[in-house]
C-alpha cells in the first residue's frame, strides 16, 4: 500500500509521517478555502457580464455558506463511515463540479 510504502521511506529520511499528514491536510485546507472564497472574487465580473444585480450573486453566496453550516457536522461520521480519504475526493470533484457549473451560469436561478 501506498501510505507503509511512504512510512518506510520517511523513516529511512528521518521525517515522522505526521508530518506529511499535516502537510496534506493544509494543502487541502488552503485550496478549499479559495475555492470557497472565489465567488466574492467574481460578483463584480458576473454581474458585470450577466446584467444581474450583487444582489442576486450574493443570495447564492449565502446559500453556500448556509449548507455548509448545515453539513459540518456531517463530515465526521461520514468520515467514520466512508473513510477520511473518501470523503476528501468527494469534497474535491463536488467543488470541481460547483466551479464549472458557476462559470457555465448565464440565468439567475442557475447560481442556486
Amino acid at each position: 500500500m501506498l501510505a507503509d510504502q511512504l512510512k518506510n521511506y520517511l523513516d529511512k529520511v528521518g521525517i515522522h509521517y505526521a508530518w506529511v499528514m499535516a502537510a496534506i491536510v493544509f494543502l487541502f485546507t488552503l485550496a478549499t478555502s479559495t475555492i470557497a472564497s472565489s465567488p466574492q472574487i467574481l460578483i463584480l465580473p458576473i454581474t458585470q457580464a450577466h446584467g444581474w444585480d450583487i444582489s442576486d450573486v450574493s443570495i447564492a453566496t449565502g446559500l453556500m455558506y448556509f449548507m455548509t453550516a448545515i453539513l459540518c457536522p456531517i463530515g465526521a461520521p461520514l468520515m467514520l463511515r466512508i473513510g477520511v480519504i473518501n470523503v476528501v475526493l468527494i469534497v474535491i470533484l463536488l467543488e470541481i463540479i460547483g466551479l464549472l457549473c458557476t462559470v457555465l451560469a448565464f440565468e439567475k436561478w442557475h447560481l442556486l
